[in-house]
């Protein structure tokens, strides 16, 4: 086999397009193989020997050791044996059920190159790849699965169930790079269901499609999803044909769920630990299963659950259907796809790693940690009038903190520390709009999915450019109003080991058409020089290499919008959401804030006045902050200040640095 292009230490290459590479010339190298071996070698020759251990490839692949804490320890249950698939006779399936529109079997070549090119899709494959469907009448759905994609919002497929929904439902195997929020989750909802629906005879004792996703509250995130779609699909089918599905995760009784697969189940989504339980026990079998997704990959392997997702995909007949979504495309990501995909095709939406495009970030800098908290205590209510508001944390402990911190507001808090009751009536009230503000750490907030949500502050770095894209994800999803807004707050005092993302992160926002504050590349240089230096080389033209004459604190790609955060014209759609919801408008919300707020906290560096000449940016005696806040660069001619932006006495609050607490077997 040809040693993986990866190892070559050349930034321009596209990962995914050097996997696909290899891919090609493995397979042209296999056909050549096969047209001359000995037909006992060639099945001697099982592809599925290295499934249930691989090592880590190297220091730099391992789980940090913040994933360690907040990942439940489920990962340690004893790994399954390995399944001589040579020796069972399995019953065939049927795979392709796609059927072309002629409207799509017309088109020429050029023709699909360029609707993949205006819907920004990016592939690459062997043979025939279907062409892609820019209607929902061109994707070869049935007329429930498309009533059910009219009531969950979708007017037109995005660019990812543009192209994956056509590819999968032709049965090819299947990589789709994507940013969370891009509708990938009925990218691969609705060919699974039309897959089950296609096959002549129902299984009995086990599931027909798994879907495995990294933690319980994606897992439940897709489950309601799946329940929503087969309501839709099982309309009108006899008693026999409907399609019954199963959430397999922690935080759910064991006995519970076992009844549940006893009875028969189409279709199980599950955490890996979990499912794997259930396996050891005998409650349910994979051997009947035809078709696989993984879904956020790449935060899979990161929380160190890929001995298990081998273990599990050991089980499963080798002719299997798979489908693997990431929205990143790493080494270890490669190395899965690797050996679970066969031929697969590959679909990228954008730059694979980066950011969202219907996302704007801001960057404010800080003198120090109390400073950050004065100033997103004085900014909640302005950013509540976009809708509800996400404040990620490093740590459970700064979760905890600023929940306190955030008294009188009503905070959900979401962290490894919480029980699953907790964490279930959390997500209940944030989803019936009871809850405004949402505090959490990075894995107790994945498969948060909130059409109400406006706006993600990133109170802490995240600690890789990954984590910092799956949390501004949250906004800016299929389904919500207006665009995404996620601020990440950085201070002088941050710690050299918490900042070593930075220039990464940096970086990824260049990626995404948006500048980064030359500030912070300053900052970056000075608390991680050698990450600053490979994001530097790995971005061109970059504000890290010396371009500008300013130092930016607040950077928009819409010049439009001022400094001032509470007269952000976005607000009126999320003002009316509230009001509908029973709780009063974020008016009303504004005005309880403003009085508790107002006496404890101040506004820091929203009182700049600025010069009319687009050049320059002046500030007067009287107007400069003492927290050593720089100017924004490039301001508007004019700054219309928001009531919200009166000064006052700052109180000195408490630095987020308590120790985690002990760990619990329930964290995930």
């Amino acid at each position: 086999k040809l040693i993986s292009l990866f190892a070559m230490a050349d930034d321009d290459v596209d990962p995914l397009d050097a996997f696909m590479e290899s891919v090609s010339a493995e397979l042209a190298l296999a056909d050549a193989h096969l047209a001359t071996a000995r037909p006992e070698l060639v099945e001697a020759d099982d592809p599925l020997q290295d499934y249930v251990s691989v090592p880590v490839e190297d220091a730099n692949d391992a789980p940090d050791e913040s994933d360690v804490v907040e990942a439940n320890d489920d990962r340690d249950i004893a790994l399954l044996p390995l399944v001589d698939h040579s020796s069972v006779k399995y019953p065939p399936f049927r795979k392709d059920i796609l059927k072309p529109h002629p409207d799509l079997l017309a088109m020429t070549s050029e023709q699909i190159k360029k609707a993949r090119a205006e819907i920004g899709v990016q592939i690459h494959g062997r043979g025939q790849i279907a062409a892609p469907g820019l209607i929902f009448g061109h994707l070869g759905l049935s007329d429930r699965l498309i009533a059910a994609a009219s009531a969950s919002g979708f007017e037109t497929p995005t660019p990812v169930q543009s192209q994956a929904i056509p590819v999968a439902l032709s049965g090819r195997d299947l990589i789709g790079v994507a940013s969370t929020g891009s509708g990938k989750t009925a990218a691969f909802l609705w060919p699974l269901i039309l897959h089950l629906q296609a096959q002549s005879h129902r299984s009995t004792g086990g599931p027909s499609a798994l879907v495995l996703a990294p933690t319980r509250e994606l897992s439940s995130q897709i489950y309601l999803e799946a329940r929503k779609y087969l309501k839709h699909a099982n309309k009108k089918a006899p008693a026999n044909r409907t399609l019954r599905v199963a959430g397999v995760f922690g935080g759910m009784q064991m006995y519970q769920q076992s009844l549940e697969l006893a009875a028969g189940v189409d279709l199980i989504v599950a955490t890996p630990g979990r499912l794997l339980d259930h396996l050891r026990k005998g409650n349910t079998y994979l051997d009947q299963v035809t078709f696989v997704v993984i879904d956020e990959a790449d935060r899979l392997l990161q929380m160190g659950f890929e001995a298990q997702a081998r273990a599990i995909l050991s089980q499963i007949r080798p002719d299997r259907q798979s489908l693997l979504f990431s929205a990143t495309f790493k080494r270890r990501v490669e190395s899965l796809a690797r050996s679970i995909l066969k031929d697969p095709v590959r679909i990228a939406i954008g730059t694979i790693g980066a950011a969202s495009l219907t996302v704007r970030q801001d960057i404010r800098i800080f003198s120090n940690v109390n400073d950050r908290i004065a100033w997103l205590k004085a900014q909640v209510p302005s950013l509540l009038d976009r809708g509800q508001l996400i404040i990620f944390a490093g740590t459970r402990a700064s979760c905890d903190q600023l929940s306190k911190e955030l008294h009188p507001c009503k905070v959900a808090v979401m962290h490894g520390e919480k029980t699953q009751a907790e964490r279930m009536e959390a997500l209940h009230l944030i989803k019936k709009n009871l809850v405004q503000v949402v505090v959490a750490t990075d894995v107790a907030a994945r498969g948060l999915d909130l059409p109400s949500l406006g706006t993600v502050v990133n109170f802490e770095l995240a600690r890789d450019v990954d984590s910092h894209v799956h949390r501004i994800g949250r906004v800016g999803r299929k389904g919500q109003d207006g665009e995404g807004l996620a601020i990440t707050l950085l201070s002088e005092d941050m710690e050299k080991k918490v900042a070593r993302s930075l220039p990464s992160i940096l970086a990824n926002l260049e990626q995404s058409g948006q500048k980064a504050p030359a500030a912070a590349w300053s900052m970056a240089r000075r608390l991680a020089p050698d990450e600053c230096s490979r994001a530097r080389s790995a971005t061109p033209g970059s504000a890290g290499n010396g371009g500008g004459s300013y130092v930016p604190v607040l950077v928009r790609s819409n010049p439009q919008v001022t400094s001032g955060l509470g007269s952000l014209s976005e607000s009126n759609k999320s003002s009316k959401r509230f009001e509908s919801s029973g709780i009063g408008s974020a008016e009303q919300l504004r005005s309880q804030f403003r009085s508790s707020f107002q006496k404890s906290s101040h506004t820091l560096g929203m009182n700049i006045a600025v010069s009319a000449s687009p050049n320059k940016a002046s500030r007067t005696d009287a107007s400069v902050p003492k927290s050593g806040i720089t100017p924004m660069a490039n301001p508007p001619s004019t700054v219309p200040s928001s009531r919200w932006d009166q000064p006052s006495s700052a109180v000195p609050t408490q630095a987020i640095d308590e120790p985690a607490k002990k760990k619990s077997r329930w964290d995930s």
